[in-house]
């Protein structure tokens, strides 16, 4: 059976009424179960949910946050292929334009595209 402190009459009040309530959990507790067993119980229950509920609040933060930034990365990779992709298509537009400049430059120079124009006599 729970006992109030020996030394209750020398308390504050503040820690008699924190005595009072610690007095009427424990009654409550040895009337529901004397043996001991209800506190069995809610032990074993705590260590289950703590032994689950610490892993997930650490874990399941830290895998969100990597699949995040994981998302990030893909759009920055997506982003740099993309921006590469651009600048081989420029480069080849660029060389493309350069061979069709020369090319035209050398048909001038050579007097048109049948190669001049020829007389004949």
């Amino acid at each position: 059976m729970p006992q109030i402190d020996s030394h209750f009459d020398e308390l504050t009040v503040l820690q008699r009424i924190a005595e009072v309530c610690r007095y009427l959990c424990l009654r409550l507790e040895y009337a529901v179960s004397s043996g001991g067993t209800l506190r069995a119980w809610v032990r074993v229950n705590l260590m289950v949910l703590l032994t689950g509920i610490v892993p997930a609040l650490l874990v399941v933060p830290l895998l969100t946050l990597l699949a995040s930034e994981f998302t990030s990365l893909t759009g920055y990779l997506l982003q740099a292929s993309r921006n590469l992709l651009d600048a081989v298509v420029t480069l080849i537009e660029a060389a493309a334009a350069f061979v069709a400049a020369f090319m035209t430059l050398k048909v001038c120079a050579n007097g048109g595209a049948a190669g001049g124009f020829k007389r004949r006599r």
